[in-house]
């Protein structure tokens, strides 16, 4: 009652349920190619091929998970690298001749544009839009901010610089992730062709 069924079973690989021993048998009337003894004889060339073709896929899979995860962290640092720059653009700029309520509609119109490109595009869907540009953390920081801001001052270069650091948020929200798998697809398959 404590035999596990099964194909196995009928080609001598009994296995115990209690404690998961396999048991091979074979008697001398077992006879031919498909016989008993023969399968046996052969699970030891089975168990390293199955486990060189696991090691080698588990590689694999180890390299794409590598490629991907480097490039995503070097678009990552892109795109926060060039929402720095622009911060800093805009305080040499506000230094020189204060910004004003025009430059930050500006700011907020050019992101406003560029998400509806991308649902023209048909990239994502205005659903899929709403939700990625939603609790957005430089917004939710700059509430908090502005909970405890008991003077109300807020310099609009103050509302520009928050707005290119939302953009950066939510172009890294709209990454595409296929995109990358498929670029460390290719990067693999030319290796193993170099190879």
């Amino acid at each position: 009652g404590h035999w596990l069924a099964g194909r196995p079973t009928g080609r001598g690989a009994d296995t115990y349920t209690q404690n998961g021993n396999v048991y091979y048998v074979s008697n001398s009337k077992d006879e031919g190619k498909d016989s008993r003894l023969k399968f046996i004889e052969s699970i030891k060339d089975m168990e390293d091929k199955a486990n060189k073709k696991r090691s080698l896929l588990k590689a694999k899979y180890y390299k794409l998970d590598l490629y991907i995860r480097r490039s995503l962290v070097k678009k990552k640092k892109k795109i926060f690298g060039h929402a720095r720059h622009a911060a800093k653009v805009d305080l040499l700029e506000d230094a020189v001749e204060e910004y004003t309520e025009q430059q930050v509609e500006q700011s907020i119109g050019l992101r406003q544009e560029k998400v509806a490109k991308l649902i023209e595009q048909g990239k994502v869907t205005e659903n899929e839009a709403d939700g990625m540009i939603d609790n957005n953390p430089i917004t939710l920081g700059a509430l908090k901010v502005a909970d405890v801001n008991e003077s109300g001052f807020k310099p609009e270069l103050v509302d520009v610089i928050q707005s290119r650091f939302e953009e950066a948020e939510e172009t890294r929200r709209f990454l595409n992730d296929r995109a990358f798998i498929e670029k460390a697809k290719r990067k693999i398959r030319m290796e193993e062709l170099a190879e």
